[in-house]
């Protein structure tokens, strides 16, 4: 049901609705993506034989992140080398946090800068209809007063409510005006 309504909706829509589509994401912001998750990943697999070797199940074999088994001397120097890679893990992960950051934001922004266009483009398209809309309810309202002029009841649903309607539609109207984006 739901596709049978897109297709409904794509074939109504207006070809200025082609242009509003993401652009492929920056080869820069896919690596940034990547070196942060595979630094996050190595991060939270050092943080855990960090947290399994500092147990100090003395005697006992524990298993590293990957499944292999730490050996059962120099269990004290293995947990000053799982600190300091984690201290620098840390640190790596916070850069490749912001540098992932900076990218999106950047990307954002070019975005918004190709989008102002063919957004502004649709907007008018949708407020003509808006007003193409409330012209028609205003024959309705015209159509009620000559009616209610001669005592005439008209029972209708659509007709009854065509007051609220046409301030609704003409609300929605103000608020996608292009003055209201400024």
């Amino acid at each position: 049901m739901l596709a049978n309504v897109e297709t409904i909706e794509r074939r109504h829509a207006p070809p200025i609705a082609n242009t509003l589509q993401l652009p492929p994401l920056p080869v820069t912001l896919i690596e940034a993506e990547r070196r942060h998750s595979e630094i996050a990943a190595e991060l939270a697999a050092v943080r855990t034989d960090f947290n399994t070797l500092n147990y100090n199940f003395a005697g006992i074999r524990v298993p590293r992140a990957d499944g292999t088994l730490f050996p059962l001397s120099g269990r004290d120097h293995a947990l000053a080398d799982l600190q300091r890679r984690q201290v620098e893990l840390e640190a790596a992960e916070a850069e490749a946090r912001r540098t992932l950051s900076a990218e999106r934001r950047k990307f954002g922004d070019a975005v918004t800068d190709q989008m102002r266009g063919p957004v502004a483009d649709l907007c008018a398209l949708v407020t003509e209809k808006l007003l193409e809309a409330e012209a028609m309810f205003a024959l309705l309202g015209d159509l009620a007063q000559q009616a209610h002029q001669h005592s005439i009841g008209i029972r209708n649903d659509t007709m009854t409510r065509w007051p609220t309607l046409a301030a609704q539609l003409k609300s929605v109207r103000r608020q996608i005006e292009p003055s209201a984006h400024k």
